[in-house]
């Protein structure tokens, strides 16, 4: 009977999940053109989006904008914005990325990439997002591209070099971070001792921009 139960419930939040997929949520919001022309309407996409879905008015034909032609992306009412960026210097690869940190130095940002097949979706208020193959969906009451409220997602973290990004990796993060966060002494001294790790950019980033407090010790 439990057994069941669980299988019941397993099986409700599949068909949810799958009718979220066919039922595009479409929130306010603007996009800026490479012009800076500000466009206002209803848009939809996701944080590893290739393009946006537009329309002015509800009634509209939804366009398909590749984010190539798009300086930034802003939904009304959320914590981010997004931005257009470049990818290790190859001007054909945009991706949507995330301003998480500004030094006298350089800027920078977060992208998100997929683990194992997930499918995220945008989300406001309680809507299923569809996981990695074999979970269950997840739950988020809160619009953000925080990759905690996603399955299927990681955080990649990147830095601003010329006109693109390019990843901080372990083997470059220490000289990086230890030169470009260098008006915050006290941080790059635990990030130089181990203290802060690889597995603590989120947190360095935070502490940097003055947010939280580190957590350290993650490897």
């Amino acid at each position: 009977m439990k057994r069941f139960s669980l299988l019941l419930v397993c099986s409700f939040a599949c068909l949810f999940a799958q009718a979220q997929l066919f039922t595009t949520p479409f929130f306010k919001g603007a996009y800026y053109d490479l012009q800076g022309i500000k466009h206002t309407g209803l848009l939809y996409f996701t944080p590893i989006s290739a393009t946006l879905r537009f329309k002015e008015k509800e009634e509209d034909k939804v366009q398909k904008i590749d984010i190539a032609l798009l300086q930034s992306i802003v939904v009304n009412g959320s914590k981010d914005s997004l931005v257009v960026l470049s990818y290790e210097g190859k001007v054909e690869r945009k991706y949507l990325g995330k301003l998480i940190a500004t030094s006298p130095v350089r800027k920078f940002f977060c992208k998100y990439e997929p683990v194992g097949g997930g499918s995220p979706m945008m989300s406001i208020g309680a809507t299923a997002n569809p996981g990695a193959r074999g979970s269950s969906p997840s739950f988020s009451n809160t619009y953000t591209w925080s990759s905690r409220n996603y399955y299927g997602l990681k955080t990649v973290y990147m830095y601003e070099e010329g006109n693109s990004t390019y990843e901080l990796k372990r083997g470059n993060y220490v000289e990086i971070l230890s030169r470009d966060l260098s008006d915050k002494p006290e941080l790059v001294k635990l990030i130089a001792d181990k203290k802060l790790r690889y597995g603590d950019l989120g947190s360095i980033f935070e502490r940097y921009m003055g947010v939280a407090e580190p957590q350290t010790g993650k490897k």
